[in-house]
């Protein structure tokens, strides 16, 4: 199903909503949530991107870990470039918060990361001014940063 509105497919969110109804359960509404913030439209994005930046989120950890790790798939990256302000906001105000876990998770789902340079110097600029940005926090993001830089060596080599 997933897949299905990852790509757009047509009569993919009537089955959604057929299958989400059947589905009660704790593992069926995680991937339920999954399904819905990886819908490739931009309201749905919004909806999301504001409430896993809001520090009055309600949800519980696990289902925005659910949510920020399926909102913006690779073939999504024209949505994603949207919401790069807001990644840079939520950084500035969360670097060094004492929900590191929250606060990590957020930071991946957002990272302005497309395997192309412009946006990895960016970041990268960024990190090396800022040193106040919590030790697994900046962990994180240099990972990440890595497998961008990586992916970009990839595709310069073709």
């Amino acid at each position: 199903m997933r897949q299905l509105v990852r790509f757009n497919h047509a009569g993919a969110n009537e089955a959604f909503e057929r299958l989400k109804a059947e589905d009660r359960s704790d593992r069926g509404a995680k991937s339920a949530l999954a399904v819905e913030a990886i819908t490739p439209a931009a309201e749905v994005k919004s909806k999301w991107v504001n409430e896993i930046t809001s520090k009055t989120a309600s949800r519980p950890l696990e289902e925005l870990q659910v949510v920020a790790y399926s909102l913006f798939p690779q073939e999504q990256d024209a949505l994603k470039i949207k919401y790069e302000p807001a990644f840079f906001d939520y950084l500035a105000k969360n670097k060094n918060s004492e929900d590191e876990a929250r606060s990590r998770t957020v930071i991946q789902g957002l990272l302005p990361l497309r395997c192309e340079t412009k946006a990895s110097v960016k970041l990268k600029e960024t990190i090396e001014k800022d040193r106040d940005i919590n030790p697994m926090v900046l962990k994180s993001i240099k990972m990440s940063l890595e497998e961008d830089e990586r992916c970009q060596r990839i595709r310069r080599s073709f």
